[in-house]
């Protein structure tokens, strides 16, 4: 009997971690998913990716910070929604995320953007972490929060040297 006992906890066991690993995938996949609509400027799918009672803070002075799903939208629209599709080219990796319950997590993301400014003839590779907490609402995982630290940005002219 005691045979039985101990299959039913390792089973039990091996099911709670698959749901650990699936929910840290899902959290991956939404990132990307923000990433994509950050490059596209698809701020449909972008502001979808935000919890009901979500905050964004830019590290860029208070003007960039946004508490409430209604702010971070109003701060959204008035930052990615200016800029033009394709113009911004946005990678996270080496992701540390963190299950700490059913329905949250947190992790940190390095980012590194290449922004092109055709008019002027620029590129601006731009480095930062982002510091997140995640919340899972009617099943989906969503931001929470975010908290962007910037690393680096450099400048490079899309003009050949002669």
């Amino acid at each position: 009997m005691s045979d039985l006992k101990e299959l039913e906890k390792r089973i039990l066991a091996l099911e709670k971690e698959c749901r650990r690993l699936s929910d840290i995938e899902s959290i991956r996949q939404m990132r990307y998913r923000y990433w994509r609509a950050i490059r596209d400027v698809d701020l449909d799918t972008l502001l979808a990716l935000f919890s009901e009672n979500s905050c964004a803070d830019f590290g860029i002075g208070e003007q960039m910070v946004a508490v409430g799903k209604e702010a971070v939208e109003k701060l959204y629209k008035a930052t990615v929604g200016t800029w033009k599709p394709q113009g911004q080219y946005p990678r996270g990796f080496v992701p540390e995320i963190e299950v700490t319950s059913d329905k949250t997590a947190k992790g940190t993301w390095m980012v590194e953007a290449q922004v092109l400014d055709r008019e002027k003839r620029l590129v601006t590779n731009v480095g930062c972490l982002y510091d997140e907490e995640y919340v899972k609402e009617d099943g989906q995982w969503k931001i929470r929060r975010l908290k962007t630290s910037f690393t680096y940005n450099q400048y490079t002219s899309m003009v050949p040297p002669k």
